[in-house]
């Protein structure tokens, strides 16, 4: 029972990590996507090619 209760400690770790994580992603995404939208848009391409 206490190894049970153990690995499922772990898995919720984890699990809760990944959605982090998934979170952070979809926001720099959003970030990156509103850089681009804006009229830096060019100048940014530009420095970056």
């Amino acid at each position: 029972d206490v190894s049970k209760l153990k690995s499922r400690e772990i898995t919720n770790r984890i699990t809760t990590i990944n959605s982090r994580n998934k979170f952070h992603n979809f926001k720099g995404l959003q970030y990156l996507f509103k850089l681009l939208t804006e009229q830096k848009f060019s100048s940014v391409i530009s420095e970056t090619i």
